[in-house]
């Protein structure tokens, strides 16, 4: 079923939310069903809240502490009874709540809002006083700027303006278990670090390809820009770029990132790990490593993408305990913009312990003016069918052994040295007769 037509069913909030409990529902009943532990009372408190009422509400404005006591909202604003914001349906033409230049405590939750510019903006409020929770948002953004540890978690958002949930200036702040449908850009970080971005459903109908604008990106699932940044536990599908992180020490971890064109943008992402992401179906790269130092990309699965691992213009990055399963390229270590006066070369990559098996084309592609790639203790199988080598080389100074001991595992090999393809000439001198993966 379309989302449109899913949006034109479910209008009121009580129902969108019945709609997505009861698919969770369908699937954990039949579970339990073939294990024989239904437990009806369990299933029905759990999974059937009563329907939830709404009072409608003319636009919020707050601008000063004093605003709070104004509304008279329950709550004293203190750090263990906050203001409560509850139970609304606003509907503007502007903000639907507008809160800044605060100093108290406060709780935005189990409202209905609908706008045409952004549903909730929040601006300069103290640090920890901001818990956006349990919405519904039908149209609109979400916008936190200048706030620290700020917790926005799950609302579940429709329509978004040119981002659905925003924040801006802001540190230690955590984005967790929202539902969002994103046709622009899902989650945009900028100027931000020590962020969390966990456990988000970030889904679009179909991938929107655009031709200009940011990366040539149409819809980007999270866009996350600072350092010390955390993406994990996240879900990501039909995204133009599923996720882009800019920023030195950040981790990117237990993701799923589907049905994409790219699904991972790292860029000068130094000092950093991406780990254990199941990437799949990315149309034209699973992940792409730019410009990018001194980096781990260790205990991810790659199935069904085009080019699966991309490292372009960077340097020490160590790809190990990696699956690359039925792609079309497994691995390409290359320069993104050779002759021009930006490029950087890519060299001292090491790639190891990794399993290539059934890509189309090479399992590993070390293209021109990569230097200095160490390429061992890998186990290829059945790569590249329809040619004679498993393996391309046209880099400088590859090493396709570990110091002149240790190889790689090729499934076909039977004696003498591995031929790898490519204008460097090179061999595997010392092929395994044990696969090491």
């Amino acid at each position: 079923m379309h989302i449109t037509t899913i949006y034109r069913l479910y209008t009121e909030e009580s129902d969108i939310i019945s709609f997505f409990k009861n698919k969770i529902l369908l699937i954990f009943i039949s579970t339990l069903v073939v294990s024989g532990i239904v437990t009806s009372t369990i299933l029905f408190t759990v999974y059937f809240p009563s329907k939830r009422e709404y009072k409608k509400h003319d636009p919020i404005i707050i601008l000063n502490d004093q605003d709070f006591e104004n509304y008279r909202f329950s709550g004293s604003g203190e750090e263990n009874d906050p203001y409560i914001i509850e139970g609304l349906n606003i509907n503007s033409s502007l903000e639907a709540i507008r809160i800044q230049g605060t100093t108290r405590y406060f709780e935005i939750k189990n409202c209905k809002l609908e706008s045409n510019e952004t549903a909730v903006y929040i601006n300069s409020a103290a640090q920890g006083t901001v818990h956006i929770r349990d919405n519904v948002i039908v149209k609109g953004s979400i916008s936190v700027t200048g706030s620290d540890k700020a917790i926005i978690e799950n609302n579940v958002m429709f329509e978004g303006s040119w981002y659905v949930i925003g924040l801006v200036a802001s540190v230690l702040s955590l984005i967790r278990n929202n539902t969002i449908l994103n046709n622009n850009i899902g989650v945009f970080l900028v100027d931000t670090s020590y962020i969390i971005i966990e456990e988000n459903y970030i889904y679009s109908e179909q991938v929107i390809e655009q031709n200009s604008g940011f990366f040539d990106f149409g819809n980007v699932g999270i866009l996350s820009q600072g350092a010390y940044n955390t993406v994990r536990n996240n879900t990501i599908l039909r995204q133009d770029l599923g996720l882009y992180q800019k920023g030195s020490c950040s981790l990117i971890t237990n993701n799923s990132i589907r049905e994409c064109s790219e699904g991972i943008l790292a860029w000068s992402m130094n000092s950093s790990n991406i780990t254990e992401n199941r990437i799949i179906n990315n149309s034209a790269i699973g992940i792409h490593i730019f410009r990018t130092g001194h980096s781990k990309i260790k205990h991810n699965y790659f199935e069904g993408n085009n080019i699966s691992l991309q490292v372009s213009e960077s340097q020490f990055i160590d790809m190990l305990n990696n699956s690359f399963l039925f792609n079309t390229i497994g691995l390409e270590i290359r320069v993104e913009f050779p002759g021009t006066i930006s490029y950087q070369e890519s060299y001292n990559n090491t790639v190891r312990f990794n399993l290539f098996q059934n890509n189309t084309l090479y399992g590993v592609k070390n293209c021109w003016l990569s230097k200095y790639s160490k390429i061992y203790l890998n186990s290829f199988y059945f790569n590249n069918l329809s040619g004679t080598s498993q393996a391309y080389d046209e880099g400088k100074y590859g090493e396709w052994d570990n110091i002149g001991t240790l190889g790689n595992y090729w499934n076909e090999w039977t004696s003498g040295d591995y031929i790898i393809d490519g204008n460097s000439n090179s061999t595997d001198s010392y092929p395994l007769s044990v696969p090491p993966v």
